[in-house]
Formats: structure tokens, C-alpha cells, sequence
């Protein structure tokens, strides 16, 4: 398979039929361990009539697979399905991403990822997919993971004759040249020296309640060239439509997700019932309020922000105290190099008064793109001069 992308072909996770009957009877261990009286309430655990884990469960099987079996077989993939939720990057600010009422009423879940990246919603007819990289692909850099894992789900895209471009950062889009609009946003993290890469993969999508539930910043729709969110969007049923399909011709969700792996993986493990109970023990640090709602913003006074071709949103919030930056912050849709290093980077204005010249004195040997894909030094350096602005 000379074609194949580097990577690909891939192992694939499996995991056990009574999946969801394993994670119950763990959570009804856990809940009579704390408190023997106290109702079950499964909403984190399962949240639709289709019996489909939580994202977080998903998201903590990542980091178990990489654990326990990246370096043995390379790399692994898998593809799932999830009840309604949104999940938002490592470093978003939940109010400016989304509009939680909408969410409460709906009873969508919200949930925060490893990654970088911006806010998605997966309402249950999208698929999600995952790749995990063993320690033998740990050099490999960003742009490198990133392209070559679109290569391969584009791959899987042609058996259907579709036609799919990839585009800026972490896009699939659909049509000739991308005309019809994206189908596949990704989101990449580093776990100690395991490289994750996961996605969304819209087969069908309910693009008004994405609209309703999602706030986009105007600086990225005007930076993508678009009105809104909606126009946006191009599912892989739309695409059909597109093409003349009728709905009979058009295949199923079912069809779309066995083609994953069918064309990306050369074998499969079956995960024990002992690794998802293993994954539900990682899965608790996702459902932690703290880690949820970390980045608050409640106490921003100077922010200096923009969005940055090939880099995303950078907004960086410096607290003062007698004109001296006493914490920095940082959030935004971008991408770490190593997880911790924006932040890390980002230091080095401590200590110092919030005036251009200083600042820029201050960042002048710093190399942010070992902290964030895509930031180069100059734009420090621009977001710095804000201050005169």
C-alpha cells in the first residue's frame, strides 16, 4: 500500500458490545461507594435513547489507548458516535464560545477537550474519529500529523465518490476546491510523548441549533469569508443532495462510518472489560467543574487579541497590580506544541510594566512556535502593540 499515508494503515479499537452496561455497573459501584442513599443520575454517563456514552468517555479512551497501546501497534483509530454535546478547546472561554441557556434547555452536554481548537457540536448524526500515535511518532511535527490525517479520512471520503479538499489549519472541506463548504474541523494535543489527533466528520447535522448554541467570534467568520455559521457547513448528505441523489441512493450514516476504517486499518483490538472500566476512572477528570470552567476570564484588564492566518485566535489577558503584570493568561482556538507550553511561554511578561516598549524588550528572544502552532515571533510582537494603539 505505497499510497498510504505514513501512518495508515492503522489498528482499530474496538470496544465490547455491552459497552454501556460495563459503565453503568462502574457508576453504580462509584455512586454506592459515596453516598448508598442517593439517586442515580446516569446524565453523564449516557444521554440518549441510542445508548451512546458520553464524549468524555471517548475522549478518555484516547488517552487510555495511548497508555496502554499506541507504542505496541504504532498508531490507532477508531470512529464513534456521541449523545448531543459540545465540546470546546482547551483554552476557550466558555461565555464567549457558547450560549449556555441554549444548552440547559436542550439538555446538550458540555464537555472540555485536551485539545486546542475551537467549539463543535456534535448533535448525534455526525461521527467522530481519533487517532493515536505511538512513541515512534512522537518527532513528527504539527502540520505533518494534521495533513496526513486528513489525507487518510479524505481517502475514506472517495469510496462514496466524494470529492474533499483539505484547507487552513484543520479543515476538510467538500466540492471541487472546497465549494460546498466544511465537513471536518480537527483538534490535536500531545500527551507526554503520544501525538493525538481527533475530529468531527459531519454526515448529517442540525445546522440551526449549531447556529443557536455556537457564538463565533466575527473577526473568524470574516476571516473564513462567510456570513455565518450556517453557511459555513456542508454535511456529507448535503453533498449528496448537491449531486442529484435521491435519498434512497444516498448512504447511511452506518455505510459512512464502516468506510473509516475498512479503508484505514489493517487489523483491530477488542478492548477487555477491564480497559472500560479503566477509561471511565480517566473519564471523571473530564466531568470536573474546575477543569470545565477553568478559563472564566472573570478578571481580564488589559487584553490584547487577534486572529492570525495559519495560527487561529490568540487572546492574551494581563492582571495588574501597582502597573507592574502580576499573571497572564491566555486563551483562544489555537494549538499547543506540548500541553502547559502557551501558558509557560507567556511568562515571561511577568513582572513587568504593560507598556509596548518594555513588553517588546521583553519577548524579543522568545520563539513562540515551540509553544503554539503557527504563532510566530512577529505576531507577539503585533499583539504587543496593541498597547499603543
Amino acid at each position: 500500500m505505497k499510497d498510504t499515508p505514513l501512518f495508515f494503515p492503522a489498528v482499530q479499537i474496538l470496544f465490547p458490545d455491552n459497552l454501556m452496561q460495563i459503565v453503568r455497573e462502574k457508576y453504580d459501584k462509584n455512586e454506592e461507594k459515596n453516598d448508598n442513599n442517593v439517586e442515580k443520575n446516569y446524565e453523564n454517563v449516557v444521554v440518549d435513547e441510542n445508548m451512546r456514552p458520553a464524549i468524555s468517555f471517548y475522549l478518555a479512551a484516547e488517552e487510555y489507548v495511548a497508555q496502554h497501546f499506541a507504542d505496541r501497534h504504532g498508531a490507532c483509530y477508531f470512529v464513534w458516535l456521541t449523545p448531543p454535546s459540545v465540546i470546546v478547546g482547551r483554552h476557550q472561554v466558555l461565555k464567549y464560545e457558547v450560549n449556555l441557556d441554549v444548552l440547559s434547555k436542550k439538555h446538550i452536554q458540555l464537555i472540555r477537550r485536551k485539545s486546542g481548537g475551537g467549539a463543535v457540536l456534535s448533535d448525534g448524526n455526525n461521527l467522530m474519529t481519533s487517532l493515536v500515535l505511538g512513541k515512534q511518532y512522537s518527532d513528527l511535527d504539527i502540520d505533518t500529523i494534521f495533513h496526513k490525517y486528513a489525507e487518510g479520512n479524505i481517502k475514506a471520503l472517495q469510496k462514496f465518490g466524494i470529492e474533499a479538499t483539505i484547507s487552513g489549519r484543520n479543515d476538510i472541506l467538500l466540492g471541487k476546491d472546497g465549494e460546498y463548504g466544511k465537513v471536518s474541523g480537527n483538534a490535536f494535543y500531545k500527551q507526554r510523548d503520544h501525538n493525538i489527533v481527533h475530529g468531527t466528520m459531519l454526515y448529517d447535522a442540525d445546522v440551526n441549533l449549531m447556529a443557536d448554541v455556537l457564538l463565533p467570534d466575527d473577526d473568524k467568520l470574516k476571516f473564513k469569508g462567510v456570513k455565518s455559521v450556517r453557511s459555513r457547513v456542508c454535511t456529507i448528505r448535503k453533498y449528496f443532495e448537491k449531486q442529484g441523489f435521491q435519498p434512497e441512493q444516498i448512504p447511511s450514516q452506518a455505510e459512512v462510518m464502516r468506510a473509516f476504517p475498512d479503508t484505514l486499518c489493517k487489523d483491530s483490538v477488542m478492548l477487555t472489560e477491564d480497559d472500560v472500566r479503566n477509561i471511565w476512572d480517566i473519564e471523571r477528570t473530564y466531568q470536573d467543574v474546575a477543569y470545565l470552567y477553568g478559563h472564566q476570564a472573570e478578571k481580564e484588564q488589559i487584553v490584547l487579541k487577534k486572529r492570525f492566518d495559519g495560527c487561529g485566535k490568540i487572546c492574551i489577558s494581563l492582571h495588574t497590580e501597582n502597573d507592574v503584570i502580576d499573571s497572564v493568561n491566555v486563551s483562544g482556538d489555537f494549538f499547543e506544541i506540548q500541553s502547559g507550553a502557551a501558558l509557560s511561554a507567556l511568562q515571561i511578561l511577568k513582572g513587568h510594566r504593560p507598556y509596548k516598549e518594555e513588553l517588546l524588550q521583553a519577548v524579543e528572544n522568545l520563539d513562540t512556535t515551540q509553544a503554539i502552532r503557527g504563532f510566530k515571533p512577529e505576531m507577539i510582537r503585533e499583539l504587543i502593540c496593541q498597547l499603543g494603539e
